[in-house]
C-alpha cells in the first residue's frame, strides 16, 4: 500500500469514527433527557403520596375522636335508688341501691333475714324501683296471701286518695290529720311488733288513737 491509499484509509477511519461518536454523543444525551423526565416524576408521585396521607390523617383522627366521644356518650349511668326494708331482716331501714338490683340485695343491705322470716313465696329476682317498700313477714304473721308486701307509697297515694297504713311511711302518715311524727311512729312501730292491720279499725289499737282521732280519719285509710 503506498502512501496515498493510507492516506486515503485514514482519512476514511477518521471520518467514521466521527459519525459514530457523534452518535454516540446523541445517544448519551437521550438517555440523560429521559431520566431527568421519568425518575423526578416518580419521586414527586411518592412525595405527593405521603403529603395527601398527611393531609388526611388529621381527618381520620378526629373522626375516630369523635365517635370514641359519641361512644363515650352512649354508655349508661348508674343510677342510685332508695328503697325501705322492713320486717324480719336483721337491719331494717332505707338502703340506698342500684338501678337493675334485685330483692335479694336488698335483702343483703338489710342484715339478710331474722331466723323467724316466712321467704318461701318472696321472688328474689324481682327488679326493686325507686323509693319501694319491701315487708318481710314473719312465720305466722298474717297477711295478704304472701310473705312479702311490695309497694310504692307515691304510686299508691295516686292511684287511690287512701292513704294505706300497712305500707305508708311516717312522712305519708303524718299528712292525715292529727297524726304527727310521735303517732306516726307508733302506728310503724306496731305493725312492725304485731303485723299488718286486717281492717282500718284496727288503727285504735295504737296507743294515742281513739274513736274521736279515728273519725277523722276513716274517709282517709284503707288496708290492702
Amino acid at each position: 500500500m503506498d502512501a496515498t491509499e493510507r492516506q486515503v484509509t485514514m482519512q476514511f477511519l477518521s471520518f467514521v469514527f466521527e459519525k459514530w461518536r457523534k452518535l454516540l454523543t446523541f445517544i448519551v444525551i437521550i438517555v440523560i433527557i429521559a431520566a431527568l423526565l421519568f425518575f423526578p416524576r416518580k419521586h414527586d408521585d411518592t412525595n405527593t403520596s405521603i403529603v395527601s396521607e398527611q393531609l388526611q390523617s388529621p381527618k381520620k383522627n378526629e373522626v375516630k375522636t369523635e365517635i370514641e366521644e359519641m361512644n363515650g356518650d352512649a354508655t349508661p349511668q348508674t343510677q342510685t335508688i332508695i328503697v325501705d326494708v322492713r320486717g324480719a331482716v336483721k337491719l331494717p331501714g332505707v338502703y340506698p341501691l342500684n338501678e337493675g338490683d334485685r330483692i335479694i340485695d336488698a335483702i343483703n343491705a338489710a342484715g339478710g333475714y331474722l331466723p323467724n322470716a316466712d321467704t318461701k313465696l318472696i321472688n328474689h329476682a324481682m327488679k326493686v324501683s325507686d323509693e319501694l317498700l319491701i315487708y318481710v313477714l314473719a312465720e305466722g304473721e298474717e297477711a295478704l296471701n304472701t310473705s312479702l308486701m311490695i309497694a310504692s307509697p307515691t304510686e299508691s297515694s295516686a292511684a287511690n286518695d287512701r292513704v294505706d297504713i300497712n305500707i305508708a311511711d311516717e312522712q305519708e302518715l303524718m299528712t292525715l290529720p292529727g297524726i304527727g311524727p310521735s303517732k306516726a311512729t307508733s302506728i310503724i312501730q306496731y305493725r312492725t311488733e304485731k303485723g299488718l292491720f286486717k281492717t282500718p279499725e284496727d288503727l285504735m289499737n295504737v296507743s294515742g288513737i281513739g274513736e274521736k282521732t279515728y273519725e277523722k280519719l276513716e274517709s282517709l285509710i284503707q288496708t290492702k
